[in-house]
């Protein structure tokens, strides 16, 4: 992962650089600043008071990928990954698994006890559009909240996905930005973090080293069979 730092949107734009290539590829990144990504069918001027996060100096953007609105500390590890839709014959679910499945092998290796998400009943979930309210059976919890959300990209021939590693709570007050309430109970719907846990930097620090191996030598292997 490089220093250096860029804005939510530019971050965007390098993901569709890496899907309009379509080959076997995948970055780790953080975010300048704290700030707010929504779902590519999702209204931005919907959901989020535009006007204030420019006063405050809040990025929020789209992504070319699905699922809701993630609010993102700077410290969150971020990543995307292309796939050409021929190595997942099996169809596109496979892609989610592909990702998760390193996920959680680079969370166990460096301490981390997450596991499968499971998939919350409609009233459990604690705020309709937003993306750690709830999860999906190929997403990483830990100690039964959402750690880890993984959103795609798909067309005929290629697939992005792109994802983010919860890892402190955002310094701004993201929630305020959000035009529709946010009704979390007992901490229903706000995600776990890295940094809560012992050691949680150092857990930090050795997860994004592991990912980056194992997604490295995961890659090379899809490199050499792919046309």
């Amino acid at each position: 992962m490089s220093d250096t730092c860029y804005s939510a949107a530019q971050n965007m734009e390098m993901d569709m650089l890496l899907f309009s290539a379509g080959r076997p590829a995948f970055r780790f990144y953080r975010f300048r600043d704290d700030c707010i990504t929504a779902g590519r069918s999702q209204d931005l001027s919907s959901e989020i008071d535009l006007d204030k996060a420019l006063k405050t100096g809040v990025d929020a953007v789209k992504r070319p990928t699905g699922g809701g609105i993630v609010l993102h500390s700077k410290n969150d590890i971020i990543f995307s990954c292309v796939f050409p839709a021929s190595v997942f014959p099996g169809g596109a679910m496979k892609a989610y698994y592909f990702v998760s499945d390193i996920l959680l092998e680079g969370l166990s290796e460096c301490g981390v006890q997450a596991e499968r998400a499971m998939q919350a009943p409609a009233d459990r979930q604690a705020a309709p559009g937003l993306c750690f309210s709830s999860s999906r059976e190929f997403e990483i919890a830990l100690s039964g909240k959402k750690l880890a959300g993984i959103a795609q990209k798909r067309t005929r021939d290629r697939i992005l996905q792109q994802g983010a590693i919860c890892v402190s709570r955002p310094a701004k007050d993201l929630p305020s930005l959000l035009r529709r309430s946010w009704p979390v109970r007992d901490g229903l719907g706000l995600p776990a973090y890295i940094r809560d846990l012992p050691d949680g930097d150092k857990k930090t620090d050795e997860l994004l080293s592991l990912l980056t191996g194992m997604f490295a030598a995961r890659f090379e292997k899809l490199s050499s069979f792919v046309v």
